[in-house]
């Protein structure tokens, strides 16, 4: 019998012989299987305090420019393997965080307490934002305008700058406005694009530019979904991810689908509540084609190709979507700059390499300890549990071997819980001994057996793919 690693979906009871899992960490999906997740490695050396938010930019000529962090007092630019402060003396409370938008030249972050900041992209220069603009929680860009959600403490209100002018701020003028929205509670968060997408409390509306006195037209799309949360909210291109009272949900441009309804949604719920929200922080991973929900304790992943979950144990306080960051000759030659002007430095990459330039795609993580980086170590350690099998019904199993299909040749350890009915807790045996011939000695007996198959940070070689296990049984004595 081949025990398939199909998709991870807890929600699911432990059913007999399906190819679910209820438990798919350290890993992301792929189309036939499960791939890797590289263990957390450092990129840039802890912030002074814990980081209320993060984002990078690249300006309009298309060079990657600055990433950005802040704290609950300072904001951050990161060059070099650590962070210079760019900003001091802001106020963020509770939890607030840093919002980012980039608009034209210019990279623009709120925080909902204090005057939002511009960081000019041309020459890296940080100042207030002109034009007495008001304050923010969150940004979004529609058409040539800059929204913002929550004006000025109002948690029903948006407003908008000046006809693309991110600062002009005078009502009335140039199209600069805001709109009081009456009903459908509490607006966290807004989509960018073409036209604005709202996700308020309890409803969703969409947000046309129709110019005149009007100049945007707020209409509802959805009466019965909507974000709990502006830390939830995500968007990459049309797509737009947030967490609802129904659970996860994706925008796909025209209407919110549910993503994780039968599948993970009652198991998240009954993990965190409205208590844990200030924990989280949501980002997109675009390599991986993954939407991340980080919980502080652990991230929860969902691939939109796919339709697939994955969980990654891994404690961050924030994560962000980003690219990697142009470097400097002096960061890629300690010597250039210091002592010498050798730019035959050994090492030295070439002055047309794209290294500096930047701009690839990339997810950042915050570690614990508030040190900036990315999965992108060796594999972290995984692990794979399946529902209950009857590998002969009616009768008992007896397993001889399992054969893992893994491209590893060490580091795994295969467990089988054991249990004569489906309600019973069972007892356990695992076996960790691996052949010249790629299987795996299993001796034990029950009439359902759920495997578990773990696959060790130390594995070797490191592994690429993990597909499933085929074990090799008799029948027992008929029950």
């Amino acid at each position: 019998m081949y025990w398939e690693l199909g998709p991870l979906a807890p929600d699911r009871p432990s059913r007999l012989n399906d190819r679910f899992l209820r438990v798919a960490d350290g890993v992301f999906p792929m189309a036939d299987g499960y791939r890797p997740v590289g263990q957390w490695a450092s990129i840039y050396t802890a912030l002074a305090a814990a980081p209320k938010g993060g984002a990078s930019f690249v300006s309009p000529q298309g060079v990657a420019s600055m990433i950005i962090a802040g704290t609950a007092t300072n904001l951050y630019k990161a060059e070099s393997g650590a962070f210079t402060s760019i900003g001091s003396g802001y106020s963020i409370q509770g939890d607030q965080r840093w919002r980012f938008a980039q608009f034209g030249e210019l990279a623009i972050a709120t925080n909902a307490a204090d005057a939002m900041v511009k960081i000019n992209l041309a020459d890296f220069t940080v100042s207030t934002l002109g034009g007495n603009p008001p304050k923010f929680e969150s940004l979004g860009v529609v058409k040539d305008f800059l929204v913002g959600t929550c004006r000025d403490g109002d948690i029903m209100t948006i407003g908008w700058c000046g006809l693309n002018n991110a600062e002009f701020w005078t009502v009335g003028q140039r199209q600069s406005d805001y709109n009081i929205i009456p009903d459908g509670g509490r607006v966290n968060g807004i989509l960018s694009g073409e036209f604005g997408i709202i996700l308020q409390r309890d409803r969703i509306c969409r947000m046309d530019y129709v110019g005149g006195n009007t100049i945007f037209e707020i209409n509802e799309v959805s009466s019965n979904i909507g974000c709990v949360t502006p830390h939830s909210v995500a968007q990459w291109g049309v797509l737009g991810f947030f967490l609802s009272d129904e659970g996860f949900m994706m925008w796909d441009g025209a209407q919110a689908i549910p993503i994780g309804n039968e599948v993970i949604d009652r198991t998240f719920a009954a993990l965190y509540n409205s208590a844990d929200w200030p924990s989280m922080s949501t980002a997109i991973d675009p390599v991986n084609r993954v939407c991340m929900w980080s919980m502080g304790d652990a991230i929860y992943c969902y691939n939109w190709n796919l339709q697939r979950w994955s969980t990654i144990t891994y404690v961050s306080p924030i994560i962000f979507s980003g690219v990697t960051k142009g470097v400097s000759i002096d960061e890629q030659d300690p010597a250039v700059g210091a002592n010498d002007d050798n730019l035959d430095f050994a090492g030295l990459a070439s002055l047309d390499s794209a290294t500096f330039k930047g701009g690839d795609p990339k997810l950042y993580v915050f570690s614990s300890t508030n040190a900036l980086g990315s999965f992108s170590g060796t594999p972290m350690a995984a692990t794979f549990t399946g529902g209950d099998v009857e590998m002969h019904r009616n009768r008992n199993s007896r397993l001889k071997r399992g054969r893992p299909d893994v491209d590893t040749a060490s580091g795994l350890t295969l467990s089988l819980l054991k249990k004569q009915t489906l309600g019973s807790s069972g007892t356990s045996d695992s076996f960790s001994t691996l052949m010249a011939g790629g299987h795996m000695p299993t001796r034990t007996q029950a009439r359902y057996l759920r495997p578990t198959l773990t696959i060790s940070s130390a594995a070797s070689p490191a592994w690429t793919f993990a597909r499933g296990v085929e074990f090799d049984s008799a029948p027992g004595n008929r029950l």
